[in-house]
């Protein structure tokens, strides 16, 4: 399973006629209706003010990541546009601890090269650009009317 490669991640379709899967036809399909999200087409984005009161967008889609890893294997939840407090907020919630390696809430692209030490601080943190590389080390800051860097999550489902 390890060579096999990964579908495509399920999201809402923003160029229709392609081959992509629509997460809102899938839903339908099975019966569930969307929450409103942030408009009729875009269920799978909301917008929500960072700490510099700046709008960010969020993004749920689903997919599978095969079994080498370290965000999680098997089927994931991928929240993209989180700021780095409301990662580490959200980690802390679901893992009892913000660690961006460990548990089933992690950074997408943590590496697993643990070497037998505890869990990682995610790679980013809410004094830095938009721009920023997104390091522990990135030393970049943002003034007020800046938006915040981003990261995205990996949540491993159940199934």
């Amino acid at each position: 399973m390890t060579s096999a490669s990964a579908p495509d991640e399920i999201c809402e379709d923003r160029n229709p006629g392609d081959d992509a899967v629509s997460l809102h036809d899938l839903m339908d399909r099975a019966g569930v209706r969307m929450p409103p999200g942030r408009a009729e087409g875009s269920e799978d984005r909301y917008v929500y003010l960072d700490t510099n009161g700046n709008p960010q967008e969020i993004q749920v889609c689903f997919q599978w990541n095969n079994p080498q890893l370290a965000s999680g294997s098997g089927n994931v939840m991928v929240i993209k546009g989180l700021t780095p407090d409301l990662a580490r907020a959200l980690d802390q919630m679901i893992d009892g601890k913000p660690d961006a390696r460990e548990g089933v809430f992690r950074q997408s692209g943590v590496v697993n090269d643990t070497n037998g030490a505890p869990g990682v601080q995610w790679a980013a943190n809410n004094t830095q650009l938009r721009a920023a590389t997104g390091s522990a080390t990135d030393t970049s800051r943002n003034r007020d009317e800046d938006q915040i860097i981003i990261v995205t999550a990996h949540y491993k489902m159940v199934q």
